[in-house]
């Protein structure tokens, strides 16, 4: 008799008027639900599975199994329910409606929001002809429906009905109730998601403070309005407070909900991102294990997650990985004699290891252990929620991210065109997030020296982010950065400046100076324009994004050295030589500290450190400087390596201001015979050290085999670049000088 009585108290729970569940504010969720299930199994047998009653405790299981996070079982009991009341009540009674609503908020929250579109405007449909337009029911249709365009990406209509949604529950309930702030957090998720971030986070603020002063903060709405606070205040670099207002909401959850939850997943994740962009790898490494370990989340590492809409910050390209081949990455010039200034691109937006390292360098069982963490996320995502849902989706997005940041091309393809076309199905073309894969496919496509459909898959994402989110939001703002990237390393400049240019323009205007996107744009103008030589100008502005990213992150972060390392670059084309060769030297000796001394960026920062002593008249330094350099990258290259070849040239070079030309001979000659073998006989490099040995031979008095070596450099220049180009004419006063050389 106790447990007849027990489970009739849960029969009438369930069986009372039909609940609708608040869109950001489930409640705890707490036990599995079989109980539940076992209640409506006992009802049916009593009132039989049609009886309004049977329904009504469908529809109120579908409630509670919605507040466990069981989304899926959810919209099975909501289905039911809905089938059930159109066939008892019809199509139009008000408890068909509810469960038009209930059908439609499952939807929405499993990522399904074409689906829920069309069943929130059946609802409103109904609601505002039977209800009047500032009922309680019409808002809250209003407001799903703003949830369903919002998950689409369609941002302009979803602000529209989130205020239409928030005047009214101001006139109708007052500014302070619980519905009200729950439409001041979602007009303020829409303006984030459209990049106005200052008025988004006083919006956030606003119902934190209205939703903790009446419930405290292990309710869900105010767990609910401390994250996305976070996110906005990450958005706009408030790093620490965003950690404390992130570990403030993850704490909450944790009493909260039950382990497993989503919101706290998405918590963990957040929290992750942020003590990232702190520097903070340890413990946010730390944080991932004991997910993994103690509940069983595998937790992607760089990403962020927005209550019932996961978001993740887009990839980028700079213009180091938009560039030209390795040699060119690297050379300064091919003759120190000819005053040029070094072609240098900006210095990669390494992605960075959970040690705070460069991917390339940190030890390859941690990023072993990271890629396991993405792939099992994939894999849970599919077992929990099926291949085509949005978050299995999104998981298979940042598998691909992390693949381009390990330069696994080939797989990253292969996952991103996964979730371009999942993306394409389920969300649509022109949705933020499929735009976003489209993105990150191009990087892809772009490693795999596929340039032409880089570059399409650039545009694309360019053209939908224009039309979809404006012309100064950041996704459109990033698009414009990497076609920029690509028009320059299409050596395309004054395509790419312009590009640039706006990009620029539309990271200062939404994002503010000091932000990192700003902060690359600005690094990747200032290479085009020493690219064009113009020192002056890309000086200003390494300078500028120096100061702030020493004041951001320190004097010896690997992202301070590298715009050091540019504006080196730009004082050498000013011909400030002293002054480039002092921000060399600070440069080698921050990377030597971080990476150790047989680091590529090191012993790259060493061969140009030589290159300013070169310029100086400090040969002997600079030999050694060479020497050290040419040593180290033959090791971790090889002997053909174009990059090793070019510095084997810098030294031959100096050998010879040294007046030590038998030795520069036999370097010259080296190159010359790798290039031929690696490159052929015509390729420009080859001809360049033709002609370089020519200048060694005529240094050394050897008119006649200078004689030869010019002939033969000239004839391939004149073939391969034209009778009008400075090496071309070069090589012919050499010739001459040669000759005239033989007749004395």
């Amino acid at each position: 008799m106790k447990g007849q009585k027990a489970n009739r108290e849960v029969i009438n729970q369930l069986s009372a008027p039909a609940m609708e569940p608040q869109k950001l504010g489930y409640g705890t969720g707490d036990g599995d639900g079989k109980e539940f299930h076992s209640v409506v199994a006992q009802i049916e047998k009593e009132l039989g599975p049609d009886h309004p009653d049977t329904l009504t405790t469908i529809s109120n299981l579908a409630t509670e199994l919605q507040a466990q996070g069981k989304y899926d079982q959810a919209e099975v009991m909501n289905r039911r329910a809905l089938i059930g009341r159109e066939k008892v009540r019809g199509e139009f009674h008000p408890e068909t409606m509810t469960s038009v609503n209930n059908l439609a908020s499952v939807l929405c929250v499993q990522g399904k929001y074409g689906e829920a579109e069309e069943l929130d405007r059946r609802a409103l449909a109904w609601r505002e002809i039977n209800l009047a337009p500032n009922h309680q029911d019409t808002l809250t249709s209003v407001n799903n429906l703003a949830l369903a365009l919002q998950g689409q990406g369609k941002y302009q209509e979803a602000k529209a009905m989130n205020q239409r949604a928030l005047e009214g529950r101001r006139e109708v309930l007052g500014p302070a109730h619980q519905d009200t702030l729950t439409s001041i957090n979602n007009l303020a998720t829409v303006l984030a998601d459209q990049g106005i971030y200052s008025e988004a986070e006083a919006m956030h603020r606003f119902a934190l403070a209205g939703r903790e002063r009446q419930f405290g903060l292990e309710h869900l709405g105010t767990i609910t309005s401390l994250n996305n606070l976070a996110l906005v205040l990450e958005h706009q670099g408030k790093l620490d407070e965003a950690e404390v207002t992130s570990r403030r909401a993850l704490a909450s959850m944790r009493k909260t909900l039950p382990p497993n939850h989503p919101y706290i997943r998405a918590g963990i994740q957040h929290l992750i991102s942020v003590l990232r962009r702190q520097g903070k790898f340890s413990e946010a490494e730390d944080i991932s294990r004991h997910a993994l370990e103690d509940r069983g989340m595998a937790i992607e590492p760089e990403s962020f997650s927005k209550i019932h809409r996961p978001i993740h910050s887009p990839a980028t390209i700079s213009l180091m990985q938009a560039g030209h081949d390795e040699a060119e990455d690297f050379r300064n010039h091919e003759a120190l004699d000819k005053g040029k200034a070094p072609e240098e691109p900006s210095h990669p937006n390494v992605p960075k290891c959970v040690h705070g390292m460069d991917m390339g360098v940190c030890c390859r069982r941690n990023r072993d252990e990271e890629m396991k963490l993405y792939r099992r996320a994939v894999a849970d995502q599919e077992m929990n929620r099926g291949p085509n849902h949005p978050e299995t989706l999104l998981s298979v997005h940042r598998l691909g991210l992390a693949l381009n940041h390990q330069k696994m091309y080939h797989e990253a393809e292969e996952t991103l065109q996964r979730a371009l076309v999942g993306r394409e199905r389920v969300l649509g073309p022109d949705n933020p997030e499929t735009l976003r894969s489209a993105c990150e496919l191009g990087v892809a496509l772009w490693g795999l020296n596929r340039r032409e459909e880089a570059y399409k898959m650039f545009q694309r994402s360019l053209v939908g982010r224009e039309a979809s989110l404006g012309p100064d939001h950041p996704d459109t703002v990033h698009s414009l950065n990497q076609l920029g990237a690509a028009l320059y390393s299409l050596k395309r400049y004054t395509e790419a400046e312009e590009m640039l240019q706006r990009a620029l323009m539309g990271a200062m205007k939404t994002l503010g100076p000091d932000d990192p996107l700003t902060l690359q744009m600005l690094q990747n103008l200032a290479t085009v324009l020493n690219n064009e030589r113009r020192y002056g100008e890309a000086e200003v502005m390494y300078r500028n994004a120096l100061a702030v990213t020493e004041r951001s992150v320190g004097l010896d972060d690997l992202d301070a050295l590298g715009i050091a390392h540019n504006l080196a670059a730009a004082l050498f084309g000013l011909e400030r030589y002293s002054e480039a060769e002092a921000m060399y030297r600070r440069v080698q000796a921050g990377r030597e500290k971080v990476l150790g001394p047989n680091h590529l960026e090191v012993l790259r920062s060493v061969n140009e450190l030589g290159t300013a002593l070169h310029k100086l008249g400090k040969y002997e330094e600079a030999e050694k400087a060479f020497q050290r350099s040419l040593v180290g990258i033959e090791k971790a290259l090889g002997p053909d390596h174009p990059v090793t070849l070019l510095s084997a040239h810098h030294l031959a070079m100096t050998l010879q201001n040294l007046g030590r030309y038998d030795e520069a001979v036999m370097i010259h000659q080296r190159t010359l015979a790798s290039r031929e073998n690696v490159l052929g006989s015509g390729h420009v490099d080859t001809l360049r050290s033709v002609h370089n040995l020519g200048e060694a031979l005529l240094s050394q008095g050897s008119y006649k085999e200078a004689e030869k070596m010019f002939r033969r450099a000239l004839d391939g220049q004149l073939e391969a670049l034209g009778a009008n180009h400075g090496e071309t004419q070069q090589s012919g006063i050499r010739l001459d000088q040669a000759r005239a050389g033989q007749r004395k």
